[in-house]
């Protein structure tokens, strides 16, 4: 009967079998994926009776914490390394070969899992987005009213602060971006708005509205190809210039 070297046996240089290593790859995968999850769940539970601005903020903290964890590249790579290593150098030993196509089956299991964990959060994040801008309103100043040249422009956010709030000012069809971003604290907003030149565009009908994004804007025009993808609008509201 030939020898077969059993594989488990077999150490590397830092005296750590190659099936051990397999075994603490899997073993990480499965514990990252059951603790997303995890909080998937909860997040999930909380959106379905979602009322509040403090629970939508609770919502998000949850959301960006699962992102945070999502695997940017392989778990256990620099494992995985050694073990291709280690299986190159030992190519001849069948038994492993064998054995290692059924733990890589269970890894790629592990690894497509984790994988729907991450498109159930970026398809909650939409649904999530689609909720938020109902409750992203501005109440003042009120669809109708006539404005000043300066005038303030507030109203609620459920959004989280670290997002940046710009009043949007759309004239004759051109979106224009104020010159401050709106202040935001405890779900709301507060900022200004310049609607014409002095005489200029007087009695003139301005559409406000609130974009809130990631990234950041400068003063001026915002031509369609420049608004991000992540950018969140406000309901708009019609005022005329005094």
């Amino acid at each position: 009967m030939d020898n077969v070297t059993d594989p488990g046996s077999i150490v590397n240089e830092d005296n750590t079998s190659p099936m051990a290593l397999i075994g603490q790859v899997v073993t990480e995968l499965t514990h990252a994926n059951e603790q997303m999850a995890q909080r998937l769940a909860e997040i999930e539970r909380l959106n379905a009776g979602m009322q509040t601005n403090s629970e939508s903020q609770q919502i998000g903290d949850l959301i960006k914490g699962i992102s945070e964890r999502l695997p940017r590249e392989k778990p256990g790579k620099r494992r995985w390394l050694r073990i291709r290593y280690w299986l190159t150098s030992h190519s001849t030993e069948i038994n492993l070969l064998s054995i290692g196509v059924g733990v890589v089956g269970i890894m790629v299991t592990v690894v497509i899992a984790i994988g729907s964990v991450g498109t159930r959060v970026e398809s909650l994040q939409n649904q999530i987005q689609v909720t938020n801008a109902n409750q992203f309103v501005i109440t003042t100043p009120r669809n109708g009213e006539d404005v000043s040249m300066i005038d303030s422009v507030t109203g609620r956010t459920p959004l989280p602060a670290d997002k940046n709030h710009y009043v949007v000012v759309t004239i004759r069809g051109v979106d224009w971006v104020q010159d401050t971003p709106a202040k935001v604290a405890a779900g709301t907003f507060t900022g200004a708005a310049k609607f014409g030149e002095r005489d200029t565009l007087q009695g003139e009908a301005y559409i406000v509205r609130i974009l809130a994004t990631g990234s950041t804007l400068n003063p001026g025009s915002l031509p369609l190809s420049k608004i991000p993808k992540d950018a969140i609008f406000s309901d708009p509201v019609t005022v005329r210039r005094k």
